[in-house]
């Protein structure tokens, strides 16, 4: 199996996290998962569900993750609202498979899955002047809004869910694991849990991954200019952004390091 013998640190959500950390172990790897964040609803629902009420005048609604999908859906009513008739984009096959839950299709799902390759396939559409709709977390990058509202869109955002810092108890933990030289790999799906890694563990666990030239592997661009600017240098990223690409290219890069 390609990642036996290899330890392999996963920083997602508990709950999003587990399957991930499932494959691993079937791949042979000995997987820790240490969370560094945790995903909530927002910390004023009926706020959120008022800004919701009236969601008619939108021309688009883009969901930005699958938490997006699900959290947006806990205050819409899809009985009460033709969601239908709404053009819908995703960011990743995995936030269409979470909209199809809702019996719902996405009108565009860019082959990249990265906010960039969206704005550039919504490019596409006449979109100037439309309204559009983005939810996300609390910690959400204004990327996507920006680069709509300059071609000339009407973009509305509404932070459906919070990602927040999730208080590790296992930081010494992992230090200890890090600077005996135990770690192989260090994972990043968002640069919200890269950022959280960095805000628990300082600045000396950065230093001591670096000298010891473990692998940093990240899921798309985003999280990899993230590690970048916190001075990490990924050396894992897969094509896709999505989980199996992920598992892929961790295949791939320790399958090839064995050759």
């Amino acid at each position: 199996m390609p990642l036996t013998d290899k330890t392999i640190i996963v920083t997602r959500d508990v709950k999003q996290a587990v399957p991930f950390v499932s494959q691993l172990k079937n791949l042979g790897a000995n997987a820790i998962l240490f969370p560094t964040i945790e995903i909530t609803g927002p910390e004023e629902p009926e706020k959120i569900r008022a800004e919701l009420t009236d969601i008619s005048k939108y021309d688009w609604i883009i969901f930005t993750s699958a938490n997006a999908v699900s959290y947006f859906f806990k205050f819409v009513d899809l009985d009460r609202i033709d969601m239908k008739r709404k053009n819908i984009a995703c960011v990743g096959k995995k936030t269409a498979e979470v909209l199809g839950n809702f019996n719902l299709s996405p009108t565009l799902v860019p082959e990249k899955h990265s906010a960039q390759d969206l704005v550039e396939a919504m490019r596409k559409y006449d979109i100037s002047g439309k309204y559009i709709l983005i939810p996300v977390s609390n910690l959400a990058a204004h990327e996507i809004e920006n680069e709509l509202q300059s071609l000339g869109s009407i973009v509305k955002r509404v932070e459906v869910y919070q990602t927040k810092t999730y208080q590790n108890p296992d930081k010494e933990m992992l230090y200890q694991k890090i600077s005996d030289g135990l770690i192989d790999c260090v994972t990043f799906f968002s640069p919200s849990a890269l950022n959280a890694f960095i805000e628990l563990t300082g600045e000396e666990v950065v230093n001591e991954i670096n000298s010891r030239q473990i692998d940093i592997a990240v899921i798309g661009s985003t999280t990899a200019r993230a590690a970048e600017e916190a001075k990490l240098k990924p050396s894992i990223q897969p094509e896709q952004s999505d989980s199996e690409s992920f598992l892929q290219a961790l295949k791939e890069h320790y399958s090839d390091s064995k050759n």
